[in-house]
């Protein structure tokens, strides 16, 4: 097996320096970092990486995150409504409709007995903690949806990382 040409491995190198931009979601900094490597003379051998990582850059900056203050505020107005914003349209109609009827519940208990309905106010009580819980529910959603997207990226990277790795092998002095 040959050894490493000096030149091929420096800009083998170069090709991996941008990965931590795309791991710390600094897509235009590796999107202009990629670019400028994608040169002619720049090994044949390392365009596709860089064609890639730099595709991942593109990929990367089209993330769109959710806002979770955003979430919580619809909401508040009406009761799942940022779940459909988050995504989670199953949840969503599972807190209006819980929400919805015991709200209802409650209503009917006090237009019943009045003020002194035990029914009212326990079914008020619940219907309340529903409201928070789903308000901070869909506050917590955006988030961990948010997250996700960021970690799905990242393992995306980490698998071309991979990928580059095991063409190159520079750990392995001889090839």
């Amino acid at each position: 097996m040959a050894e490493l040409n000096p030149v091929s491995t420096r800009q083998a190198l170069q090709t991996i320096f941008g990965v931590p931009f795309l791991i710390h979601y600094q897509f235009a900094r590796a999107g202009t970092y990629y670019h400028s490597l994608n040169a002619p003379g720049f090994s044949p051998q390392e365009i596709p990486f860089v064609r890639k990582f730099e595709t991942l850059a593109a990929e990367g900056a089209k993330i769109k995150e959710k806002n979770p203050w955003a979430a919580g505020f619809l909401s508040a107005i009406v009761p799942g409504l940022g779940r459909f914003y988050v995504g989670r349209p199953g949840d969503g109609l599972y807190s209006m409709l819980f929400i919805g009827i015991s709200g209802f519940s409650a209503y009917r208990g006090f237009a019943r007995q009045g003020i002194q309905s035990g029914r009212g106010w326990i079914l008020g009580g619940l219907t309340s903690a529903l409201y928070l819980g789903n308000v901070y529910g869909s506050y917590l959603s955006a988030k961990i949806m948010n997250q996700k997207r960021k970690d799905d990226f990242r393992t995306q990277v980490i698998l071309q990382l991979d990928l580059w790795h095991s063409a190159h092998r520079l750990d392995d002095p001889v090839r």
